[in-house]
């Protein structure tokens, strides 16, 4: 199963997805020193290292010759700083609050057959709730079944 890492970081969930079972064939980093991480760990994966906010999805079907539909998942973990309880600032002004809409900008061309988004508990509690509101209503209105769990450490 092949999947796509956006928000990919050093690769901690690339790493547990294909721990079980999937491939990553793309990833997407802003940040270059985790992006050299990544690259280190997953030197056959193809790596983008810019803001998401650029990645144009409809090149990445071409670059991976993708059909719409054919992507097993599509996963990432948006910027959570923003989101968290122990940000001294939490607000939904804060720019890298929207990101999660370019993933599923992402999703909606590529319309994979899972979509993974995991981030902290905060997510769920800031704006009273509309972020994961926004997120469940983009991906229901894409005809996906949609969930969300707050896993406990």
């Amino acid at each position: 199963m092949k999947f796509i890492d956006l928000f990919a970081g050093a690769g901690g969930l690339s790493c547990g997805l294909e721990m079980a079972g999937f491939q990553a064939i793309l990833a997407n980093e802003l940040v270059d020193q985790y992006a050299e991480t990544y690259r280190k760990n997953n030197p056959d994966v193809s790596l983008i290292i810019g803001d998401v906010r650029k990645v144009c999805e409809l090149d990445l079907k071409q670059k991976l010759n993708l059909k719409t539909g054919e992507l097993d998942l599509l996963a990432g973990g948006p910027p959570c700083q923003g989101f968290s309880v122990n940000a001294p600032v939490r607000t939904l002004d804060d720019e890298r609050n929207h990101l999660f809409k370019d993933f599923l900008r992402v999703a909606a061309v590529l319309q994979p057959k899972a979509i993974l988004i995991e981030n902290v508990t905060g997510i769920v509690q800031l704006g009273k709730g509309t972020v994961v509101e926004q997120i469940y209503n983009v991906l229901q209105s894409l005809g996906y079944s949609v969930a969300h769990r707050i896993g406990r450490i």
